[in-house]
């Protein structure tokens, strides 16, 4: 949808902005790593990683991460390594704090331009000859086998950045925990994989939401290391909270109405029955200033339904609507709601006939019968012509499917 292609363009980070930050800040970093290992007595291999590289930065969060691998030879352990990086950037007027196996830089002392938070990763090859490094793991104390140049190109060559991006600003928005290793492989592994050519944007984050039960339960793996539990980076509230909030975003996507999930994505207030309601209206034309009776809302086999009742799926209903010592003809507007719909080219909207009537003394009742297919609010309204020429419509009924 243009609208969440619109939103992406707003936050977006071109590749100037992001060479410029990438050099900006590393560099100042790499000189000081560099000075002290080479004391050190070992060579030094530092670059970028994190959503900078990957290509899922939005300017909301744009977070850099700077990857320093001492050589495989080298005398020192992965744990000497971590803590030396740690205590040579305090040294030189980097504000830090430990992270699992990450160092985190939020201001540089004396330089009040300093807006970021880097993580430093310091970590030794494996081998010189691959990509496969040790990282320091400060909560399990030990150290821990991984490839983070095989982690970013999985997300560079994936099909899910744009939806990633987008949970990112939702999570940004709506103040949220949600770890982006995390996402990224679940976009990716259960996700990705119902992704269909033709997909719009808005197809592929529905996509995403509607796994939003598969998320803490469903298992992922680290690409460089199936021994690496990713499955530990949230507590079991944490995920009980990101189900919840990916479930919200799913039912204002799903009503179709970009106002309704922009604004969702954006933390500002919506309403789900709201955007049904745009929704459906704006390709029907109903009499909104109505004059005529209710319409009478049942399941075929005669039990009764409110106004407030969520209706199943696969649901067979009957309207009926009631005229008193009159004759008359009733047409009747159908107007379906939401994405399911629109997906199945079923909005509807025009006239459709009374299926059958029956007659009791001075009383006729009009019934149409209809089946549930698609989730949603939609709207029904009785459209009255009178044998002698009089026009009256009924009150708009909605129906809600669930």
């Amino acid at each position: 949808m243009n609208d969440l292609g619109n939103l992406l363009d707003k936050y977006k980070i071109d590749q100037d902005d992001r060479e410029k930050i990438a050099e900006q800040y590393k560099q100042g970093i790499e000189d000081v790593l560099r000075s002290r290992f080479s004391r050190e007595g070992t060579d030094v291999s530092i670059q970028y990683g994190g959503s900078l590289k990957k290509g899922t930065a939005n300017s909301t969060d744009c977070d850099l991460d700077i990857l320093c691998y001492v050589d495989s030879d080298s005398d020192l352990s992965v744990e000497e390594i971590y803590n030396i990086a740690n205590e040579e950037l305090t040294n030189n007027g980097y504000t830090t704090s430990p992270k699992n196996s990450a160092i985190k830089v939020t201001q540089k002392s004396g330089d009040p331009s300093w807006d970021m938070t880097i993580d430093v990763v310091p970590g030794k090859y494996f081998s010189n000859n691959t990509d496969d490094v040790w990282l320091w793991q400060n909560k399990d104390r030990c150290k821990l086998k991984t490839n983070p140049v095989k982690q970013i190109g999985k997300v560079r060559h994936s099909s899910s950045r744009d939806v990633i991006r987008l949970i990112k600003l939702y999570r940004y928005f709506n103040g949220f925990s949600f770890k982006s290793f995390f996402l990224e492989n679940f976009c990716i592994d259960i996700v990705e994989p119902d992704f269909e050519e033709g997909d719009d944007l808005q197809d592929k984050l529905i996509k995403f939401c509607r796994h939003y039960q598969d998320i803490g339960i469903r298992t992922i793996y680290d690409p460089a290391n199936s021994s690496n539990d990713i499955m530990k980076m949230h507590s079991e509230d944490e995920f009980k909270e990101i189900r919840q909030r990916i479930h919200n975003l799913l039912e204002a996507l799903l009503t179709d109405d970009p106002e309704t999930y922009i604004n969702c994505l954006l933390g500002k207030h919506y309403d789900v029955e709201e955007g049904y309601r745009r929704n459906a209206f704006f390709h029907s034309h109903f009499d909104r200033g109505y004059r005529g009776n209710f319409i009478t809302l049942k399941y075929k086999n005669g039990s009764s339904i409110t106004e407030n009742d969520a209706i199943p799926k696969a649901s067979e209903l009957e309207f009926s609507y009631t005229i008193y010592n009159h004759s008359a003809t009733i047409s009747w507007r159908v107007s379906n709601g939401g994405y399911e719909a629109r997906k199945a080219n079923q909005l509807r909207g025009g006239d459709v006939q009374t299926d059958y009537r029956s007659k009791r003394g001075s009383v006729t009742i009009y019934s149409r019968e209809e089946h549930t297919a698609y989730y949603g609010d939609h709207y029904v309204q009785a459209f009255i012509k009178y044998s002698n020429g009089e026009i009256e419509t009924s009150a708009i009924r909605k129906v809600k499917v669930r």
